[in-house]
């Protein structure tokens, strides 16, 4: 556990888990109540885009450039344990992110259900929704790691914000109710998506890490 807070602490500063850790949810909890006295549980569509949008800028901040050919891992390349470290960073953001999506949802699910009449055929919705976002976030940022420039983040993030957000909407907003067989398939499949973009980006950060050093030496040949 504490090699985990430390690698942790390398990648985020304290301003980091300040503004993105806590400040940006507070926020995005006190939009949420003001458009749920609205929308209801429609606003959790709303809520989901700024959290995908917050996440996602956060990784700019954290990666990157971190698997583009100038990487920023010059130091950890020159350490015995460089890859071990940087694949348990990346992994770390990944299960990190999918806990800041649980724990927001699972805040604002309990805002809705005391401001409105509690509704249990959401829960196995809620989760849907916290994998489907987390899928669509861990895929943009296995791209988005390849430009160190900020203003690439914001254009490159939306069609995965959209992409996210159209399953999410017609789960919520339209009211339409779902058979209890179609939502349990609807969550295994959310959880299969989840599970193989974790591991294809286990693999792609390994990857990426590996052939830096490829690019290292084509150039000073």
């Amino acid at each position: 556990m504490k090699q985990a807070i430390k690698t942790y602490n390398l990648y985020h500063s304290i301003w980091d888990k300040l503004i993105f850790g806590l400040l940006v949810p507070i926020v995005i909890i006190i939009v949420h109540v003001v458009i749920t006295l609205g929308l209801k549980e429609g606003a959790f569509a709303i809520t989901i885009i700024y959290t995908m949008m917050a996440e996602i800028i956060r990784d700019y901040f954290t990666f990157n450039g971190s698997y583009c050919k100038e990487t920023h891992n010059t130091i950890l390349r020159s350490a015995f344990w460089g890859k071990k470290l940087f694949l348990k960073g990346i992994m770390q953001e990944h299960a990190r992110n999918l806990a800041h999506y649980v724990i927001l949802i699972g805040i604002c699910s309990c805002i809705t259900a005391y401001i409105n009449e509690y509704d249990p055929y959401y829960i196995p919705i809620k989760v849907i929704i916290v994998l489907i976002a987390y899928s669509m976030n861990t895929l943009a940022v296995n791209v988005l790691r390849y430009f160190d420039y900020f203003a690439i983040y914001p254009l490159i993030s939306t069609p995965f914000v959209i992409i996210a957000a159209i399953p999410i909407s017609l789960l919520i907003t339209t009211g339409i109710r779902l058979s209890t067989g179609l939502v349990i398939l609807f969550v295994i499949l959310a959880l299969t998506l989840a599970v193989i973009v974790t591991i294809l980006s286990y693999l792609h950060a390994s990857l990426c890490y590996d052939k830096s050093f490829v690019d290292i030496s084509s150039k000073r040949s």
